[in-house]
C-alpha cells in the first residue's frame, strides 16, 4: 500500500531531524507520493507526536535566540520553515523577552574584537552593524550600546 512507504518515508525523515508539517509536507510531494496519502501520513505522525509544529517553533526560536539571532531573523527563519503567522506571532512575543539578554550574549562575544578598534565611533558602528544583522531592534541595540563601558562616549 502506498499509505505505508508514505508513513515510512516520513518516519525516516524525522528521525533524521525534526520538520514542520509544511516541510514534510513538501518533501513527500517531491516524493510523488499522492496529496491524500501525504494528508493522511500527516495526520498519523500528529496523532503520535512525532510532528509538532507548536513545540518545533518554540524549540527552534529559543536554539535561534541563544546563537544571538533577533526577533527579525526568528521571524524570518521560523517563516521559511512554514510556520503558520499565528504560530509564528505567538513564539515571538514569547521570545521577545529574552531578546535583550541574547543581543548583549552576543555583543559580549563580539567585544575582543571590537576592542581592538581605536576610533571609539568606529567601534559602536561596528557594534550596531554586528547586531542589526543579527536581527536586533535598533531600541534593544541603542540600550546595549550606552550600557556598555567599551563602547560608551
Amino acid at each position: 500500500m502506498e499509505n505505508n512507504e508514505a508513513l515510512k518515508k516520513a518516519c525516516d525523515l524525522l528521525a533524521a531531524r525534526p520538520h514542520s508539517t509544511q516541510e514534510l509536507r513538501a518533501k513527500l510531494n517531491k516524493r510523488k507520493f499522492a496529496p491524500a496519502d501525504i494528508e493522511t501520513v500527516i495526520a498519523e505522525c500528529q496523532r503520535l507526536r512525532y510532528l509538532d509544529d507548536d513545540r518545533l517553533a518554540c524549540d527552534y526560536a529559543a536554539e535561534l535566540g541563544r546563537q544571538g539571532k533577533g526577533l527579525f531573523k526568528i521571524k524570518m527563519q521560523l517563516r521559511s520553515k512554514g510556520f503558520p503567522e499565528p504560530l509564528v506571532t505567538r513564539v515571538l512575543n514569547e521570545a521577545e523577552a529574552n531578546e535583550a539578554e541574547h543581543a548583549g550574549a552576543a555583543l559580549q562575544r563580539k567585544l575582543p574584537g571590537l576592542v581592538r578598534e581605536t576610533n571609539l565611533n568606529k567601534r559602536r558602528e561596528k557594534a550596531y552593524r554586528f547586531l542589526i544583522s543579527r536581527g536586533f531592534s535598533s531600541d534593544i541595540i541603542g540600550t546595549l550600546l550606552e550600557n556598555t563601558p567599551e563602547l560608551k562616549t
